[in-house]
């Protein structure tokens, strides 16, 4: 299995909601570099993360579900799901920009929000003004906060999909060990 087509055919409701939510999380934080922000009227964008949330919740449960069956069945086979390696590489590159991303905002930053008051533009840190800032800060700021948190959101959606896709693979290869031994 070496594209994401053959690996979208055969997968389960949980991969492919993951894949989705990841692809949504690409195209906002391409649009974060276009000035989009989780501000104003589009604050409803924080949604992606309760949907990425549930998603993770519902991958747990998948997870204990699965262990739960290997252990009623340990004498099935452990079957080898395969995954695209172009999912493994883009979780990996998703991982590595969140990284990267999340260094460069905490070495530009660090403690503190761009906020407005009285009119001014100013830089605060635990609830006292540290500095005034140049006019259009606090959207930069914005347009960065969701660039972080899209790129979170497309590591964990991507992996969710990854892990996913394993753990239903192997379950659905314990429920044909079990009829084949019925």
């Amino acid at each position: 299995m070496n594209s994401m087509r053959d690996f979208w055919r055969p997968t389960f409701l949980l991969p492919r909601a993951a894949m989705c939510v990841a692809a949504l999380a690409a195209l906002l934080n391409l649009a974060s570099y276009a000035g989009l922000t989780m501000r104003g009227p589009f604050e409803p964008i924080v949604a992606v993360h309760l949907v990425v949330m549930v998603l993770g919740f519902a991958l747990f449960v998948r997870i204990l579900f699965h262990h739960v069956v290997a252990v009623r069945a340990p004498w099935a086979y452990e079957y080898e799901v395969p995954v695209p390696k172009a999912l493994i590489v883009a979780t990996v590159l998703a991982l590595v920009y969140l990284l990267v991303l999340s260094a460069w905002v905490l070495v530009t930053y660090g403690e503190g929000s761009p906020v407005y008051r009285d009119v001014q533009e100013v830089w605060v840190v635990g609830g006292n003004v540290a500095r005034t800032l140049s006019p259009g800060s606090v959207e930069t700021y914005a347009a960065r906060e969701l660039r972080l948190f899209s790129a979170a959101w497309l590591m964990f959606s991507l992996l969710i999909a990854w892990a996913g896709h394993v753990f239903d693979g192997r379950l659905r290869g314990y429920r044909a060990a079990r009829q084949a031994a019925v």
